[in-house]
């Protein structure tokens, strides 16, 4: 993956052979992980800005690829070792050291802001991943989560990632087995969402 800012978590997993599908669901859904056979999947909610789906992605990636003794950890601290191992992907120790400097007495906001917009990593993730590192301390990372909260800004940060979040892969298989005729149009344009006439309209076949 090499430590530079990641420009697309999504494409990235798809080149990697992992299934990834980009769900319109309830915001109380972020995503899910398993097993179609031996192939590995990964849902995210398509309705979440960019740096979520980012940190989503990369933490249910965790709980595919990485080991834990459920007699050693309580699944809450499987989330949170999930979620360091996605924050880990996204800005690996060295470049965030780089980045955040050592160790900190405070933070600017404008800083978070700026980190978020070329990594792609919310701001409550760069403080999570600071504060992992022991960059800060742990009653300075309650008064940012409680700064975070009074903002309103828990849920809809102030700043957004730029770059594009998307998973294109599932459309292009489902096109390439309509057009080989795999599936039938209907069943395609059912996979796809879409009523069936509005899935017959988009298919353009190459004269």
């Amino acid at each position: 993956m090499g430590v530079s800012a990641l420009p697309n978590v999504l494409e990235l997993l798809e080149e990697h052979q992992v299934k990834v599908y980009d769900l319109e669901a309830p915001d109380k859904f972020d995503g899910l992980s398993g097993w179609a056979g031996k192939i590995p999947v990964v849902v995210v909610n398509r309705r979440f800005p960019a740096d979520r789906k980012r940190l989503t992605a990369l933490h249910e990636l965790a709980h595919l690829i990485l080991e834990f003794a459920k007699d050693r950890f309580t699944p809450k601290e499987i989330e949170r070792l999930c979620h360091c191992f996605a924050g880990a992907a996204l800005m690996p120790k060295e470049v965030f050291l780089a980045e955040f400097g050592g160790k900190r007495d405070a933070v600017i906001w404008n800083e978070l802001f700026e980190v978020k917009r070329d990594f792609g990593i919310s701001i409550a993730a760069i403080m999570a991943r600071a504060r992992n590192l022991g960059l800060i301390t742990e009653n300075y990372y309650i008064r940012f989560n409680v700064a975070l909260n009074t903002k309103g800004w828990r849920n809809l940060e102030p700043v957004e990632f730029a770059g594009q979040e998307q998973s294109n892969r599932f459309e292009q298989l489902l096109y390439r087995a309509a057009s080989s005729e795999l599936v039938s149009l209907s069943k395609a344009a059912s996979l796809a969402g879409k009523p069936l006439a509005a899935f017959r309209e988009s298919l353009q076949l190459v004269p």
